[in-house]
């Protein structure tokens, strides 16, 4: 390659190249030196979620100026109208998932947060629920970027969500009970109970699909939600019961 082609193509392609790296330094500078002034300001206006917000876009942040400037470099570049509209689509696309990212990690922190400050129990399985619930939205924009008809897609998922429901009946139906326990606060880990079997313990954890139940002498009982959720469950008073203590012989 002799020096002139070297340099028309630096020429061609530098300025572009130059552009971009701008975009990813600008989103660098920015997340590093104006987000934090940002971050202090908005923390002291005493806004509630505003340190979940600076953490979900802190690294999205200098992805999205990167974007920019790779969209201005694809516009700089001799790949005709076709090309250019390829390079507009992909980018979009790393747009829309990482927007979703940050929207899903925003919905969690703050679902979590809530749930936390409140003193409820299960601020992972509902946080996680959240996540799943925008990642999912995040998807349908996604094809709907894409020219994919989201109508149909849905119709499928609902028909295979029902054959799919039919299947899980029971484990579906523990998971909602958990949330449905969990949300409501009458039953936390902690908390001493006595089953409609009679049965009594301190409720250690709430999970998915099952609660645990330690009982005085040390026994495991694994209650699944559905049955916890209705059927009669008495929760003893401080000094009701002593889950703790063997039972004397």
């Amino acid at each position: 390659m002799s020096a002139s082609d070297s340099f028309t193509r630096l020429a061609l392609y530098g300025p572009p190249a130059g552009v971009a790296v701008l975009g990813l330094l600008v989103g660098i500078l920015i997340q590093r030196g104006l987000l934090p002034r940002v971050a202090a300001l908005v923390r002291r206006s005493s806004w509630p979620i505003a340190d979940e917000l600076m953490s979900a876009v802190r690294w999205p942040l200098v992805l999205w100026c990167f974007l920019v400037g790779a969209r201005a470099a694809a516009r700089m570049l001799p790949i005709g109208v076709r090309g250019d509209a390829s390079i507009g689509t992909a980018l979009l696309a790393i747009a829309i998932l990482s927007v979703t990212w940050a929207a899903a990690r925003l919905a969690g922190d703050v679902v979590h947060g809530g749930v936390t400050r409140r003193g409820l129990t299960g601020a992972s399985l509902l946080a996680t629920t959240a996540r799943l619930v925008v990642g999912l939205m995040g998807v349908l924009v996604l094809l709907q970027t894409f020219g994919v008809q989201i109508g149909p897609v849905l119709a499928t998922l609902g028909v295979g969500g029902l054959a799919v429901g039919l299947a899980l009946q029971d484990t579906l139906a523990n998971v909602f009970a958990g949330i449905r326990l969990l949300t409501a606060g009458k039953i936390r880990p902690g908390d001493a109970v006595r089953l409609e079997t009679g049965q009594e313990g301190t409720v250690e954890d709430i999970g998915w699909g099952q609660t645990t139940i330690r009982q005085a002498g040390g026994d495991i009982v694994i209650v699944p939600n559905n049955r916890l959720a209705t059927s009669i469950t008495t929760r003893l008073a401080a000094g009701g019961t002593s889950p703790a203590r063997a039972p004397s012989r």
